[in-house]
C-alpha cells in the first residue's frame, strides 16, 4: 500500500484537482497525497477524507476491502437482522470471487504460494461473514417501550462484523 502523505497546498505552482470531488486545490489548502509504484500521484482535499483502504491498492483485495466500506457504510439502513445478514452474505459473494481468481491464480504454481495464501484466509473469512449473526434486535428494546433502539442495535451490530484478515 502506498503511503498517504498531508500537505498543504502552497501559493502558484502546479494545480491540483480532487480525485474524489473534481474540485480545485487552492493555496493554504490541506489535502493528501498517495502514489502507487507503477501509477500516477493521487491528491485528495482533507475534507473529502483521508483515503479508505479499497482506495489504497491495485491488487483484488481492493474489491474486498470495498465490499466491507459498504458493509460499514450501510449499516444505517438495516432495519432487521435479517437485513444485515443479507449485507454480510452480499459481501461474502464478494470475498469468494476475489477467492476463486486467487484460487486460479495460485494453480499456475501448483496450488501453493503467496495467492494460495491469500485465497484460504479469505475463503475462511467468507465463511465467517455468512456465519455471522448480529445481535437480537428485542434486546435493544428498552423496558416499557415498543421500538427497540435502531440507532444502538445498528452500532452493535456493525463493530461485531468480522473484520479482513488481509
Amino acid at each position: 500500500m502506498p503511503r498517504v502523505h498531508s500537505r498543504t497546498k502552497r501559493r502558484g505552482g502546479k494545480t491540483y484537482t480532487c480525485d474524489k470531488c473534481r474540485e480545485p486545490i487552492e493555496p493554504q489548502q490541506r489535502y493528501y497525497t498517495s502514489s502507487f509504484r507503477y501509477g500516477g500521484t493521487r491528491t485528495r482535499h482533507e475534507t473529502c477524507g483521508y483515503p479508505r483502504p479499497s482506495e489504497l491498492t491495485q491488487s483484488r483485495l481492493s474489491e474486498v476491502y470495498a465490499a466491507m466500506e459498504t458493509l460499514q457504510d450501510n449499516a444505517d439502513t438495516w432495519e432487521t437482522e435479517e437485513d444485515a445478514q443479507q449485507a454480510a452474505q452480499d459481501a461474502a459473494d464478494v470475498v469468494r470471487e476475489v477467492v476463486e481468481a486467487y484460487t486460479e491464480a495460485a494453480e499456475h504454481f501448483g496450488g501453493q504460494g503467496e495467492n494460495q495464501e491469500r485465497a484460504e484466509q479469505l475463503e475462511s473469512f467468507a465463511d465467517d461473514l455468512e456465519s455471522w449473526q448480529p445481535p437480537y434486535l428485542a434486546d435493544y428494546t428498552e423496558e416499557g417501550e415498543e421500538e427497540p433502539d435502531l440507532h444502538a442495535w445498528r452500532e452493535a451490530a456493525a463493530s461485531e462484523v468480522p473484520e479482513c484478515p488481509l
